[in-house]
Formats: structure tokens, C-alpha cells, sequence
């Protein structure tokens, strides 16, 4: 079996299967590393594979792996900005910032961001996320 195609199965068998995303965030890290030792770089994989880990990643807060995938090509878009709405829903401010940066639209998926942070309280997302949509980088 290709290694990309190995790497496509094992991402949608953790998507499927439903067992979390922190299941999918800790085999992403371990594709990374597959990926290296392949010689396969970031920008080999499909384009809707990035899309997929970037989800995960902004989910699990790991703003370096979300970083390496926009770099690659993933779309911060993908999904109607689903990857910013988890980022926040894990209140991680970097993660966040990060998408963003990226050009994220603070107010996609029905302002998702924001009614998040408000229904968890989170007043420093909540300051973070109208400063950003009323002064965008």
C-alpha cells in the first residue's frame, strides 16, 4: 500500500470510528513523523487529508502542527472555519491566534467562535476574538 494512501486510511478510520479527536491528534503526530521518514513532504498529501488534520490539530490545541499544516497548503477555511470554532472551543489562545493570522473568519459557522466563548465564560477569547474581527492583521 502507498504511504499517502496509508496515511488517508489511518486519518478516516479515526475519523469514522468516532474514538475522539484526541486519538486522531496523537496518530497526526506520528503521520508526521511517517511522512519524514518516507521523504514524503507536507505538500504530497491531498489537499482534503490537510484539511482533516488541521481540524484535528486546531481541536487539540497544538498550534505547531496547525501552523506546519497552513504552511502546507491546508485551507484554514475548510469546513466553514470549523478548525477556528474548535480552536476556540479548546481555549487555547495561540491555536487560535494562529488560525486567525491565517485569515479565519471570526464570524463563519453563524459566529460558532463566539457564541462558544461566551457560553463557556471565556471573557480573554471573548476580548481576543471582537479585537481581531474589528482589527483584522
Amino acid at each position: 500500500m502507498k504511504p499517502l494512501r496509508q496515511i488517508f486510511d489511518l486519518a478516516v478510520r479515526h475519523w469514522n470510528a468516532k474514538k475522539g479527536l484526541r486519538a486522531a491528534a496523537r496518530d497526526l503526530e506520528h503521520l508526521r513523523s511517517v511522512a519524514t521518514t518516507l521523504r514524503t513532504t507536507p505538500r504530497e498529501i491531498p489537499t482534503n487529508l490537510k484539511n482533516l488534520m488541521l481540524v484535528n490539530a486546531a481541536a487539540e490545541s497544538n498550534p505547531y502542527l496547525v501552523s506546519l499544516l497552513l504552511s502546507a497548503g491546508a485551507d484554514v477555511h475548510a469546513m466553514r472555519d470549523i478548525a477556528l470554532v474548535l480552536a476556540v472551543a479548546s481555549e487555547n489562545c495561540s491555536t487560535v491566534d494562529t488560525l486567525i493570522d491565517a485569515g479565519a473568519d471570526v464570524h463563519a459557522f453563524d459566529d460558532g467562535a463566539f457564541r462558544i466563548a461566551e457560553e463557556s465564560g471565556d471573557r480573554y477569547m471573548i476580548s481576543i476574538l471582537n479585537n481581531r474581527a474589528h482589527h483584522p492583521v
